[in-house]
């Protein structure tokens, strides 16, 4: 997806957009070595409806990360 920079809000030399009805928020991976407990992530996500939220997971027989350990869908 590709948004004009100049539409969107900026911090710091980097771009963000809000959430609104042309992105949409389905899905939150933390990353392997990400400190967030699972209440701080479900607490933060809480106000998006439909959301998957997962930890990633490393293979065990490959050099891959899975994000395979589901937590909540909110």
């Amino acid at each position: 997806m590709f948004f004009d920079l100049n539409s969107l809000d900026e911090n710091n030399d980097l771009h963000f957009k809000n959430f609104d009805s042309t992105i949409e928020l389905k899905e939150i991976i933390l990353g392997i070595s990400c400190g967030v407990t699972d209440k701080e992530i479900i607490e933060a996500a809480r106000d998006f409806n439909g959301v998957e939220i997962r930890r990633a997971a490393i293979s065990e027989d490959s050099y891959e990360v899975h994000k395979a350990i589901f937590i909540d869908n909110l």
